[in-house]
């Protein structure tokens, strides 16, 4: 997001400053200090599934940290971490008599490819091409809520709402295998 570079520089930096009053190598400090699976959140929860240590080590040893260097020369470690964000997406997979496939959606694609990576997820699904599965965007009767897009929020909720809308989708046309054949719709509303 816009201003999160800038925050974790003048983070990073502090972290620096606090290592060398302490005189503690800054990765070290900073090894010392991360979170780590099992430590608790703010909020109550446990973290999971945490690589930063690994991380951290993984471009020490990349970089030739520990290894000697020349006068005048400097070098630094930093770690940072930008998450995706939540929200409500909504999604709606429409299979058609005829083969085609629609995908609804109330988000707007604001030129990152959003659609395409929605595209993407539903035809995937269905082993199609990409180009198969065409976009229909609701207007605002279209949903009750959703969260819209901002920073990597779509790609990361709006596509989980595709993938299973899509999944859904096909036992919708074992359902209704022996009647007449109205479009088969399925749709998710997605709150990771």
């Amino acid at each position: 997001s816009p201003g999160s570079p800038q925050a974790v520089f003048a983070l990073e930096s502090q972290l620096d400053e606090i290592a060398r009053r302490l005189d503690i190598d800054p990765l070290r400090f900073r090894l010392h200090n991360l979170v780590e699976d099992g430590d608790d959140t703010a909020w109550g929860e446990q973290f999971e599934h945490v690589r930063l240590k690994e991380t951290l080590e993984s471009a020490a040893e990349a970089s030739g940290y520990d290894s000697p260097k020349a006068p005048f020369i400097g070098r630094g470690i930093a770690i940072g971490d930008h998450g995706a964000g939540g929200g409500i997406g909504n999604a709606e997979v429409v299979l058609h008599p005829g083969g085609s496939i629609v995908l609804g959606t109330a988000i707007f694609d604001q030129g990152t490819g959003t659609y395409t990576t929605l595209q993407k997820v539903v035809a995937g699904q269905f082993r199609v091409p990409t180009d198969s599965v065409s976009i229909e965007v609701w207007d605002t009767d279209g949903t009750d809520n959703d969260s819209g897009i901002g920073g990597s929020r779509g790609t990361r909720v709006n596509t989980t709402a595709a993938y299973e809308a899509a999944q859904d989708a096909p036992s919708l046309i074992h359902i209704r295998r022996c009647r007449p054949s109205p479009p088969c719709r399925s749709r998710w509303s997605s709150h990771p």
